[in-house]
């Protein structure tokens, strides 16, 4: 195993061991791609967000493999942390309550997960009928798809961009009392915004965001530089 690769898993490892998000979650890296061509379609997809939102997420839900929700082109944010060489991009369509992924990368390979969050009391995640229900989930994939405009030059900074394709494996959401085994497909464009956050500038967006969102992000990032060696 190179240094590069160790570096990733043992970042990935201690991550998802501090992180309450994570529950059996298993590595599975793959190399990206890099297509410079793609630039043109991101921007076409967040173009009619006017700067509020830097991603655009499309996605499906599935239950016994039938899908019964869909939303195309969802606005979302995407915010990017850095840590030695690899670098992190954390993407939601929503702080209180919400989907996306979470992605690494490194020089030579990549590793994601879907994302769900919510922060009320009558929404809930687990990754097995026998784990603990959490607010918080990064789920495994049963395939996954990453391509991104540039090779990332791992400094601080940066905006990184790309499309991710994903879709999950079956995971439980109980709301509202109802448990059910679902899982997602997502396709995210995004145009990641790098962190640590200045609440006064941002590189491609125009808002200033709640507290809520920045906290949530910056700890987030937090997390990342902590535990990643």
């Amino acid at each position: 195993m190179s240094n590069k690769i160790r570096s990733l898993v043992i970042g990935i490892l201690l991550f998802n061991f501090f992180s309450s998000s994570a529950q059996n979650i298993h590595l599975k890296t793959q190399i990206y791609q890099i297509d410079s061509s793609v630039v043109t379609e991101i921007d076409k997809m967040i173009e009619p967000f006017n700067g509020k939102s830097n991603a655009n997420i499309s996605f499906a839900i599935y239950e016994n493999e039938k899908e019964f929700i869909r939303k195309n082109n969802a606005p979302a944010l995407s915010f990017t942390s850095f840590s030695n060489n690899i670098v992190a991009v954390d993407c939601l369509n929503g702080v209180n309550e919400g989907l996306g992924f979470f992605l690494m990368i490194s020089k030579d390979t990549s590793f994601v997960n879907l994302k769900v969050l919510s922060k009320s009391d009558s929404i809930l995640f687990r990754s097995a009928k026998t784990s603990t229900l959490q607010p918080e989930l990064l789920v495994n994939c049963e395939s996954r798809k990453v391509i991104l405009a540039h090779d990332p030059a791992f400094a601080q900074g940066e905006v990184i961009q790309g499309i991710v394709e994903l879709e999950s494996e079956y995971f439980y959401e109980l709301r509202n009392n109802n448990e059910k085994k679902i899982k997602f497909w997502i396709k995210a464009f995004f145009k990641s915004e790098p962190i640590p956050i200045n609440r006064n500038h941002y590189k491609t967006l125009v808002n200033r965001f709640s507290l809520g969102a920045v906290e949530y992000f910056s700890h987030s990032a937090a997390m990342f530089d902590v535990y990643t060696p």
